[in-house]
């Protein structure tokens, strides 16, 4: 075989597979995982390799050697071989999914490998094989612009990307990609990832982990297929409680308790419905002392009064309460001395900070007094438990599981989400049960779909800054997140004005057809604050939201059982149309509907595409036959919303 990246023996007395990389030799294990679904895991020693995130086990599959000096393992109906002519090869029922790539190139040493098909050592890992001409490969996470991954390559860390969700970096980054023609990869690690995708060769997928273990599981199947077997791994995203899909309000930030009356009774007087109300940090008691934001979990009497009393008026007026948390304390505040056995510490024992955030880069430059909570922890897990509890008892519903994303070592960082997520879902579920338990996170890794919701972080009001958040929430639908959402009207302009009228009604339209809707801005969002017309029309749209609930409720089961998220690209019901491909501006939702949003400035019109079927527009009798394009007139404050019939 022409690679110098990798060979391969069978210890017969072992029965197993082993792998040699220069002087490195590595075991190579399978695992059958049912379904077709394989697992392929090389590592220096035979030690368990099980992320916090995975679900069940697998069973190990012997390899079979050949006369020819081949290695077959057999699972099912998928084979994984590792053939001297070809390199490794992937066929599920016969067919071939992946191969190993082949750009391979003569150099006056002999012939080298120009993208490593196979190879490992001391820091990393990587596995690459080839892509057919034109094919596409969606995933990733929730990564903004485009929907397609072909011609990418993508650096798989999570940060607080500071609001450009018009770049490639993300919040929430999800180390699955799968293809229409019916293959799958999971990289299952807590490690960052780069997937460079047809990007270095135009023919070839590469991925890197960072980490001296190559733990990837090869999934077959349609999209719908292969999301099933992900969330069987993973975790399957449950129903929320059905006041977690109305409407929320929120805002950065109210400041006391005057604030939020006025908006709810702003709600009653423009009969516009609401069934949350969220508060951002100002909520703690010590907030007002602290320069960077950090949570002790203490009630700020002062501004928003004895807190059961806020929850039992919140309550009667039929309105939730979610309260804003983030996995930092503030070193110098006064809980530190209770909560500081809890940080993440080096080895030397000393409080470990946090990383800035990207406009640390001139703006933030430290974060030298702040730590973070040591999940890893059992007695952390258990004080933070704890600290939800009383707050829970005494009224709250729910929390905003804010930042996240900047902590550091590479072993933990992207994970670290996962852990966050989970600690809160658990004490939220602990108090309220499982039906009524919610979360609302910006920070997410493999496994975070499991707790809803989750939210599109910091996107800027601008339309193409919209344009580009729906791309990245339907990116993160193809990547098994079922519940999102984004801020309606986009979390802030460097102006520091309001988002338009214009631009916030456009956005209304589809924020209040997407899984989950909230309103949310540095700035005010409620709609008396754009005029009479900005109010009808969020009026009208709220009511269509409330209107749609059960509906959405009824057709969750259908669309779980059919690996479906709730909002998804087209592409994941018609993988065989190649129109859907590139659609990063239209999705369905529900088990019928189709949202087409207007993004662009001025525009009154555009064009939406009709996969296979009989579509009828929302609020029309006309029947449009799929599959087409259209032009379409939307004025503001009229989704082009049509299902199918």
């Amino acid at each position: 075989m022409l690679t110098d990246s990798y060979q391969w023996d069978y210890n017969k007395k072992a029965g197993e597979m082993e792998l040699m990389f220069g002087g490195k030799r590595c075991i190579a294990r399978v695992e059958n995982w049912e379904g077709g679904v394989i697992r392929l895991l090389i590592q220096k020693e035979q030690t368990p390799h099980n992320p916090p995130f995975l679900l069940g086990e697998g069973k190990k599959e012997r390899p079979k050697p050949t006369g020819k000096g081949d290695i077959v393992f057999e699972s099912g109906k998928s084979r994984l071989i590792f053939s001297k002519e070809s390199g490794w090869q992937w066929l599920f029922g016969g067919k071939p999914l992946l191969e190993q790539s082949d750009e391979i190139y003569p150099t006056f040493k002999g012939w080298k490998d120009f993208v490593k098909p196979l190879f490992l050592d001391e820091i990393s890992a990587t596995i690459s094989f080839g892509l057919h001409p034109g094919e596409p490969v969606f995933g990733g996470g929730e990564t903004f612009g485009y929907l397609n991954k072909r011609r990418q390559s993508l650096n798989m860390r999570i940060l607080d990307s500071c609001g450009l969700t018009t770049t490639g970096y993300s919040y929430k980054f999800v180390p699955l990609f799968w293809s229409p023609r019916g293959w799958a990869v999971f990289m299952c690690t807590n490690y960052p990832v780069i997937a460079d995708i047809g990007n270095k060769s135009y023919t070839s997928f590469q991925i890197t982990v960072k980490e001296p273990c190559l733990d990837i599981f090869l999934i077959p199947g349609s999209p719908g297929e292969i999301m099933r077997h992900y969330w069987r791994l993973t975790g399957t995203p449950p129903l929320p409680p059905e006041w977690a899909l109305g409407a929320w309000w929120s805002r950065c930030m109210y400041r006391n308790k005057e604030e939020v009356k006025e908006v709810v009774n702003g709600l009653k007087k423009h009969r516009i419905r609401g069934s949350v109300i969220s508060l951002d940090p100002l909520w703690q008691k010590n907030k007002p002392k602290w320069n960077s934001d950090a949570c002790d979990f203490i009630w700020g009497d002062e501004a928003f009064g004895d807190q059961k009393e806020f929850c039992d008026w919140l309550h009667s007026e039929g309105i939730k309460l979610c309260l804003w948390e983030n996995p930092f304390v503030w070193l110098e505040g006064d809980s530190y001395e209770d909560l500081k056995e809890y940080l993440i510490k080096d080895k030397k024992g000393n409080i470990v900070n946090p990383e800035p955030p990207l406009c640390g880069a001139g703006i933030v430059e430290k974060m030298e007094k702040i730590g973070a909570w040591d999940f890893t922890n059992p007695e952390a897990w258990k004080k933070r438990t704890a600290l939800h509890a009383k707050l829970l008892e005494n009224g709250a519903d729910c929390f905003k599981v804010d930042y996240g994303d900047t902590t550091p070592g590479e072993d933990i960082h992207n994970v670290y989400a996962f852990y966050y997520a989970k600690n809160t879902w658990e004490a939220v579920e602990k108090e309220r049960g499982a039906k009524e338990a919610m979360i609302w996170a910006r920070p997410g890794w493999s496994g975070c779909q499991r707790y809803p919701g989750c939210w599109a972080g910091d996107s800027q009001s601008s339309f193409p800054s919209m344009a580009s958040t729906l791309a990245g929430c339907l990116s993160l639908a193809a990547s098994g997140f079922s519940w999102w959402s984004h801020d309606i009207g986009g979390f802030f302009h460097y102006s520091g004005n309001p988002p338009s009228p214009e631009l916030y009604i456009r956005w209304a339209e589809w924020g209040l057809l997407s899984p989950l809707s909230r309103f949310h801005g540095t700035t005010p969002r409620e709609p008396w604050r754009f005029g009479d017309k900005a109010i009808k029309a969020i009026r009208e749209l709220v009511n269509l939201r409330y209107e749609l609930i059960p509906r959405m409720i009824k057709s969750y089961k259908s669309l779980v059982k059919r690996g479906l998220p709730m909002g998804r690209p087209l592409v994941m019901d018609y993988p065989n149309d190649p129109a859907t491909y590139d659609l990063a501006d239209e999705y369905l939702f529900g088990e019928s509907w189709l949202v087409a949003p207007v993004v662009e400035q001025g525009s009154r019109k555009r064009k939406v595409y009709f996969p296979e079927g009989v579509w009828k527009p929302f609020y029309g009798k006309e029947r449009i036959k799929g599959p087409c394009w259209r032009e379409c007139v939307s004025l503001p404050g009229s989704p082009l919303l049509f299902e199918k019939k």
